[in-house]
């Protein structure tokens, strides 16, 4: 029997963390984000947010007749940076008018539009709440998430499915990790 000191491996090189993006719209539109509206929607950036709300949020208002998939583009990041793969999950304070209201989120590849996850959260009261999204449960007829694909624009639908009415919709603090 022979006794002697095994060599050990070199330790891995550590992976870097992923950050996280609190979009929070308070000091204005940073240059990475934008309000690009689609579908019939107008969005401005409200300084005076109703009830419950502080600082700037994003007011979305899904006009009379609008269509059922109309909506804003909030985040497009640079070239480089992506909303990270390995996350499942994003949040983002809402205000809606009513309970039952289908809020839609979307991430997708600016350069590869059909690579794209989409997932659905439903409001549970009037007003402002913290809605969570999970991407493994994706939205009925939408792909699943794959994690090969990288997402560098971010999508809401208010009131998904129905045609607008006018409503008017806030979104705020979203979040989800970069790398």
């Amino acid at each position: 029997m022979s006794y002697g000191t095994e060599a050990s491996a070199p330790a891995p090189a550590p992976a870097s963390a992923p950050t996280l993006i609190t979009l929070d719209f308070d000091a204005g539109i940073p240059s990475d984000y934008s309000l690009i509206t689609f579908g019939g929607t107008v969005s401005t950036l409200d300084t005076t947010p109703p009830d419950g709300g502080s600082g700037t949020a994003a007011e979305v208002i899904k006009t009379d007749g609008a269509q059922t998939w109309a909506g804003v583009t909030f985040l497009s990041l640079a070239s480089g940076e992506i909303i990270a793969p390995e996350s499942d999950t994003a949040s983002m304070r809402v205000w809606a008018p009513e309970a039952g209201t289908v809020v839609r989120l979307k991430l997708e590849d600016v350069l590869s539009p059909t690579h794209s996850v989409e997932t659905e959260a439903t409001t549970l009261t009037s007003g402002w709440q913290t809605l969570n999204f999970d991407f493994k449960e994706e939205a009925a007829g939408t792909a699943a998430v794959n994690h090969s694909f990288e997402f560098n624009k971010a999508s809401v639908f208010f009131d998904f499915g129905n045609a607008g009415t006018g409503a008017t919709y806030y979104l705020d603090n979203f979040k989800y990790s970069v790398i």
